[in-house]
């Protein structure tokens, strides 16, 4: 069992985390309802990754993920179904 303090302070990590990915989040959906001409454009989807991962770069592990970054925004998907195994079902 984690010591208080420890567990306080990982609960605290997440929600900053959290809160980080809503915000990001609720500004790319503002923004592609207001001006759709511009969303979804290749450099637009860029600029959104790299906000996206700079998120990442604060609060999570560096690490393969297989199903695409966790909380994905934007097309084309992350997740390439021709390049990835299939471990179990």
């Amino acid at each position: 069992m984690l010591e208080n303090n420890e567990e306080h302070k990982i609960i605290k990590r997440f929600e900053q985390f959290f809160i980080a990915m809503c915000d990001w989040e609720r500004e790319a959906d503002t923004f592609s309802e207001k001006k759709t001409e511009q969303a979804f454009t290749p450099v637009w989807i860029s600029e959104q990754v790299k906000k996206r991962n700079e998120i990442f770069d604060i609060y999570l592990t560096k690490r393969k993920r297989i199903y695409s970054e966790p909380l994905s925004y934007g097309w084309p998907y992350e997740f390439d179904l021709e390049n990835e195994q299939t471990i179990q079902i």
